[in-house]
């Protein structure tokens, strides 16, 4: 659950059939403000196509820091906070280290993408997500169809 202040907490139960981004970041993260800033355009440009983006601010102080966070970047999807941090990392099945740390959820609900603060992907934030969200986004290929057998053909010489 994430919460938020003024506002109905959270679910990522109530965004099944939409692929989520979710961003952990801290608020007063510099790192986090920037790739806040470089998110705005994308989620306005992916948005559409299907996918929500969340952030949910883990320092300690965010129940504090989120609506001056709010008000400063004005993104255009929600931003909440979760300060209970076992809670979280039990969540993605691992410490949170550093941030901003992304992590992308199925259609049903299920992490497809996980890259901590610390990973690759994160050095190169706003262009690996994009070429994430156009890889999670690509319709799934059909299923190959089990040729019919012939009738007579097994077993005929």
């Amino acid at each position: 659950m994430i919460d938020r202040v003024g506002a109905a907490p959270i679910s990522l139960s109530a965004y099944r059939g939409k692929l989520v981004m979710l961003v952990f970041i801290n608020t007063e993260c510099s790192h986090c403000q920037e790739f806040t800033e470089k998110l705005i355009p994308i989620a306005k440009e992916y948005g559409p196509r299907g996918v929500q983006f969340i952030e949910c601010a883990v320092n300690g102080d965010a129940l504090l820091m989120v609506p001056g966070f709010v008000d400063r970047f004005h993104p255009p999807f929600p931003v909440g906070y979760n300060t209970d941090r076992p809670q979280v990392e039990k969540f993605l099945g691992r410490q949170i280290l550093y941030v901003p740390s992304v992590t992308f959820l199925s259609r049903t609900g299920k992490i497809v993408g996980d890259y901590p603060g610390e990973s690759d992907f994160m050095k190169n934030g706003p262009e690996n997500t994009r070429a994430e969200l156009d890889k999670l986004l690509k319709p799934a290929p059909p299923r190959a169809k089990k040729a019919a057998a012939k009738p007579g053909a097994e077993g005929s010489k």
